[in-house]
């Protein structure tokens, strides 16, 4: 017997939120086919879950227009055709299909994709700032969550940008904008999905790596629990906790070898500020995350280790970052003479 669609028009609206709720969104890069009963349009998918999915198109279809969308999972090309009805809608930019009818052979792919793509955190997401609000209080998850942020500007004029969630914190949250916002404004977050509403403190902006965009940090003012899910206790003690060793001031060129998300190696220049006998503060473009796993390349040396990324902060200069790096199984790397930290003695 073929595998039917099971509809989702007749689950109440709270049924259908604890089923978001419990589904992971990820990020997805998948071209996008969206047909109403007039028209078709493309688009690009941004994330998914076993509850929809969020495309970037500059042709929207309006909110409550039902849609059959056609899509293929990545990697192994598992084509999908589902029904759907628009949920949200950023005209002429983005627009939220629900799934209203998913086979079950599709709800598995969907799931094992997004099982697959947690366990692989994105390096392309910057990490926030250390110190910050964001680091203190709770750990951090890679979490797409599609949102609307609104504020006044100087002139008093209302304002507003949707956007996606790169990382989360039980209290606020990392986004990729647009606007100029900045350290100390006073906005207003609105999740797409539940249209759930907090107003949030901006904590940090800095420049990113994605043109035109900038890294904006909020933390949430006067709600608890806002994102419906359970984060990870805080990251592991800082840099200065974990040291090992002195370290002295000196400047190599460096080339960080790392996969994105699609598993593509990448390769990205920098230049050492700080060493010690087990690593390096490295001042480079790319903010990749905590505990992501690198090849580090030092040609004046003629050699490479393989390293892993323990600490990130913002860097003195705009578009730069600062990234503590650990040296996996190596000893003697920097062919340089590091003295003892105060009160050790060196082997």
């Amino acid at each position: 017997m073929a595998d039917e669609p099971k509809p989702r028009d007749g689950v109440s609206a709270q049924a259908e939120g604890a089923n978001k709720r419990t589904s992971p969104r990820v990020p997805i890069l998948t071209q996008v086919e969206a047909q109403s009963t007039r028209r078709s349009v493309l688009g690009q998918g941004k994330n998914i879950s076993l509850g929809g999915m969020l495309v970037e198109t500059p042709d929207t279809f309006p909110i409550h227009t039902s849609v059959v969308v056609r899509f293929v999972i990545p990697k192994d090309r598992y084509r999908i055709e589902a029904a759907g009805r628009v949920v949200w809608e950023d005209e002429g930019r983005f627009m939220g299909i629900a799934f209203t009818g998913l086979t079950d052979a599709h709800e598995q792919k969907i799931a094992e994709y997004a099982a697959e793509a947690q366990e692989e955190p994105s390096p392309l997401i910057p990490a926030p700032v250390q110190g910050t609000e964001l680091n203190r209080r709770s750990g951090r998850v890679l979490r797409r969550v599609a949102v609307i942020l609104s504020w006044q500007d100087n002139d008093g004029h209302p304002q507003v940008e949707a956007t996606e969630t790169q990382l989360l914190s039980r209290h606020g949250a990392l986004v990729l904008v647009s606007s100029d916002l900045i350290k100390g404004q006073l906005i207003w977050v609105t999740e797409a999905d539940s249209n759930r509403k907090s107003q949030a403190r901006v904590v940090f902006a800095m420049a990113s790596q994605t043109p035109g965009k900038r890294a904006v940090a909020f933390e949430l003012l006067g709600i608890e629990d806002f994102w419906g899910i359970e984060f990870p206790a805080a990251h592991p003690p800082s840099p200065t906790t974990r040291r090992r060793s002195g370290r002295i001031e000196h400047d190599y060129d460096v080339v960080m070898v790392w996969s994105d998300e699609w598993d593509q190696a990448q390769e990205t220049p920098g230049r050492t500020r700080i060493l010690s006998d087990h690593g390096a503060e490295v001042l480079t473009s790319v903010a990749l995350p905590v505990g992501h796993r690198i090849r580090l390349k030092v040609a004046k040396l003629q050699r490479e280790a393989n390293a892993q990324i323990i600490w990130a902060r913002a860097g003195d200069q705009p578009g730069r970052v600062e990234l503590g790096i650990e040296l996996v199984g190596v000893e003697g790397f920097w062919d340089v003479e590091i003295p003892p930290e105060p009160g050790m003695s060196k082997p």
